[in-house]
């Protein structure tokens, strides 16, 4: 996936309507390996919040989990806990 696609995923999460789409977008961002910037990241992390699709599916809360320690030193700390507290 080129960074530019990153936009696209990152905007798309935030629009899901079915637990199943919310899953693909989040398996393609755990598998993303190139570089994430803060913005973006903090894009990801209000999607994730907002969006019940994503932050009530069972198998999504696992690729999240993945995800927020992937990327963990760009989070912000209130973001980071306020994800794992959604997981939880």
């Amino acid at each position: 996936m080129h960074p530019h696609e990153l936009e696209f995923k990152i905007r798309n999460l935030s629009m899901v309507s079915s637990y199943r789409a919310a899953e693909r977008i989040l398996i393609e961002l755990k598998n993303y390996s190139g570089p994430i910037s803060e913005d973006q990241i903090s894009r990801f992390c209000f999607a994730v919040t907002t969006n019940e699709q994503v932050y009530k599916c069972y198998n999504c809360k696992g690729h999240l989990k993945i995800i927020i320690n992937k990327y963990k030193d760009v989070i912000d700390d209130s973001q980071y806990d306020e994800i794992l507290e959604i997981i939880n």
